[in-house]
């Protein structure tokens, strides 16, 4: 015991930099420990979201549950059609969307059958990308879907109809309007004339009472009469005045005008791929005799007692895959300021 103690006070500063070397090399493991157990405990739940991000969606919605994307003009022309029986049906020159969210569209109209009437079932398939998706999302707050979107595609299915009718059926309403508006037209008419005939018709008759009061007798009953011939003339003038109706016209859209669009510079969101790299090594170095150190005090009294000269700090990394970015980039983007759709000679729409 007390060459011990002899031998710590003749050496006391090795003594002091061994006790420094254990405590530092002690507290490394512990704190190793702590961060592998961690790292251990996060990794799973890591690889968890990672992979529910990844997956697909596909899901079937109502045309109601897009409509919210249909406002804000990301896809436009996914709705209910009518169409003429015979009439050419193209539902894909309708269809515009933006194509920094939306993949792409399909349409599956194989049971149209435009010779017959009917009402056929149209299915749309959406494919959208995730993540331009969530970025629109996050930067309009007013929008809201009641589908799952946190994957990287997402596809919803829609489903719609195109009714094909006979062109009684197509223009019914038209029809029924333009009736309505040519009855009114007549019942003016008609009215305007017989306000126009009601004066002559009253100075008739009050020409046939001034007549009568002078004269007594028969001369009263023949003043009469021609008065009371005057007015049925003039009734009968006033139903032979009346134009005769004209031809209703039926629409016929046949007539297809392509949309009308434009190209403008936006900020659109853009996926970049950013290389990822895991620390497998690290230590210290000098920077004399490149002898490494685990431990930075190591290297220390290295550089100090033996080479008389700095150090460095050195890491070696292993390349672990890439990582998906959203930047935002200006690019020409289309945008469609009329529709595409049917027209008829005279200029109605359908």
């Amino acid at each position: 015991m007390e060459k011990m103690k002899e031998y710590i006070k003749n050496n006391k500063r090795i003594v002091i930099s061994g006790v420094v070397v254990i405590v530092l090399l002690v507290a490394g493991g512990i704190w190793f420990a702590v961060q592998s157990g961690s790292h251990k405990d996060t990794e799973p739940k890591q690889t968890e979201q990672i992979e529910q991000k990844q997956k697909k969606i596909e899901k079937e919605v109502k045309l109601d549950e897009i409509k919210p994307l249909i406002d804000k003009e990301i896809i436009k022309g996914i709705k209910d059609y009518e169409r003429e029986k015979g009439a050419k049906v193209d539902l894909k020159k309708l269809v515009s969307v933006d194509d920094s969210i939306v993949e792409k569209v399909e349409i599956d109209d194989s049971k149209i059958d435009s010779s017959k009437e009917g009402k056929y079932e149209v299915i749309y398939t959406i494919t959208l990308k995730g993540d331009g998706l969530n970025t629109f999302l996050k930067k309009n707050k007013d929008v809201k879907l009641t589908f799952d979107t946190n994957a990287d595609e997402i596809i919803v299915k829609v489903k719609t109809t195109v009714s094909i009718k006979n062109k009684k059926q197509a223009n019914e309403e038209t029809k029924q309007s333009n009736k309505d508006d040519k009855v009114k037209e007549t019942v003016t008419n008609n009215n305007q004339q017989v306000a126009e005939n009601k004066p002559n018709t009253e100075n008739s008759s009050s020409q046939s009472s001034s007549s009568s009061k002078p004269s007594g007798g028969n001369n009263n009953s023949s003043n009469n009469k021609p008065s009371s011939n005057n007015s049925i003339s003039n009734s009968d003038n006033s139903n032979t005045n009346t134009k005769p109706k004209e031809p209703v016209h039926e629409h016929s859209y046949d007539i297809y005008v392509p949309e009308k669009s434009h190209t403008e510079e936006r900020e659109v969101p853009v996926t970049v791929h950013e290389a990822q790299y895991e620390i497998i090594d690290d230590w210290y170095e000098c920077n004399h005799c490149h002898a490494r150190f685990d431990l930075e005090e190591d290297c220390f009294i290295h550089c100090g007692d033996v080479c008389g000269c700095g150090w460095s700090y050195k890491v070696d990394r292993e390349f672990t895959g890439w990582k998906e970015i959203i930047e935002y980039q200006k690019q020409n983007v289309k945008v469609v300021d009329e529709e595409a759709y049917y027209m008829c000679s005279c200029g109605a729409r359908l």
